[in-house]
């Protein structure tokens, strides 16, 4: 029940007017910075030897 409540805070309260904007203003740093965490991921996975 815990769950559930908080996940549709978080739903209601991201979905509100601002949070769109400021997310629309923050997306290409959002998406960027999770590209060059994803890409170092794999590097290492990948250099890593497993």
């Amino acid at each position: 029940m815990l769950s559930i409540t908080i996940f549709c805070g978080y739903a209601i309260v991201f979905s509100t007017a601002p949070m769109v904007l400021a997310y629309r203003r923050a997306r290409r740093w959002i998406e960027g910075t999770l590209a060059l965490v994803f890409g170092a991921a794999g590097a290492k996975l990948m250099f890593s030897g497993a």
